[in-house]
């Protein structure tokens, strides 16, 4: 397949990176670690992309395209082997017969009780809805009105590279703020970065793959973790698997939203406003939510006391 025919490789790396997150969720990794975890398991999932460009250019260069095919088919099999090493999860094994309908409704009813979470998912859906159409249209831009192929490959690697420096800077950035304000911050980075997708000339994609995807990294990682701690480790894998079915809704319905007979500029457009519709909601829900958990603490506060002079 031709990159004009096929979809980016940007999404298939999130869902094996969403399928390590729903084992990093579990029983592997300790909460306090959480974030680092995250932060460890999409860098290298962001980082490989950079060093599979360089390899696969170089073995197309070299063997041809037949070639480099037979190296890596080898490379993808290997995954099958490593996933026997993984740990074996008791939690996960000591149900009954699996039931992905009602694992996928008890997820989706613990994130409606959530207002953090349903905003996380919301902006998660209008992402997966964005990225979809921007691997669609991305290739067509750059053979339209760039070089093709060669153009296309700057933009992967601007966008991995980005991805790669938004996860490198969860790490000093969470020291100094909370994971919450840094996923307001990564919410109007992406704004930022889809701008770019509204204009013709191709350095202005370059330019607006690579803060996009300082915004995937950010978000990527202080979405993630805020959502582990945010559900109970007992739902943590259905709450996942829920989120993992509506953003292949998003990406369902961006494919479609591609083919519209509608021009690249006038499409990003509107996916740009609604990403900016969407980043200011979240102070609101997050004030929303301290003010219940202030009011919860009080409530609990003066429960207390009657309780304990009715024991005296």
């Amino acid at each position: 397949m031709t990159p004009a025919t096929s979809p980016a490789p940007l999404p298939r790396a999130f869902w094996l990176y969403w399928a390590g997150v729903s084992l990093t969720a579990l029983d592997v990794v300790a909460p306090d670690a959480l974030a680092r975890a995250n932060s460890l398991g999409s860098g290298a999932m962001m980082g490989a992309p950079l060093i599979g460009y360089g390899l696969g250019g170089g073995l197309i260069h070299a063997l041809g395209a037949l070639g480099a095919l037979l190296v890596g088919v080898p490379l993808i099999l290997a995954l099958c082997a490593a996933a026997l090493a993984l740990p074996r999860l008791g939690a996960a094994q000591s149900g009954g017969r699996p039931q992905p309908l009602a694992d996928f409704r008890a997820g989706l009813t613990v994130i409606r009780s959530s207002p953090l979470l349903l905003a996380l998912l919301g902006m998660s859906f209008a992402l997966n809805l964005m990225m979809n159409v921007m691997n669609t249209r991305a290739p067509l831009q750059m053979a339209v009105h760039g070089r093709g192929a060669a153009d296309y490959a700057i933009f992967e690697i601007l966008i991995s590279g980005g991805v790669l420096l938004g996860i490198v800077l969860v790490t000093p950035l969470a020291a100094r703020w909370s994971l919450d304000v840094l996923i307001g911050l990564g919410r109007w980075i992406l704004v930022l970065g889809t701008v770019g997708f509204v204009f013709v000339p191709i350095p202005a994609w370059w330019a607006g793959a690579a803060v996009l995807g300082i915004g995937l990294g950010l978000l990527a990682v202080a979405t993630t973790t805020r959502s582990q701690q945010l559900t109970g480790q007992q739902v943590r894998g259905r709450v996942i698997g829920a989120l993992l079915g509506v953003n292949a809704v998003g990406l369902s319905l961006g494919a479609g939203l591609a083919a519209l007979p509608l021009s690249t500029p006038r499409l990003m457009l509107g996916l740009t406003v609604l990403l900016l519709c969407l980043a200011p909601l979240w102070p609101v829900v997050l004030r929303q939510h301290e003010q219940s958990q202030r009011l919860r603490a009080s409530s609990s506060a003066s429960a207390n006391p009657s309780s304990s002079s009715s024991q005296g």
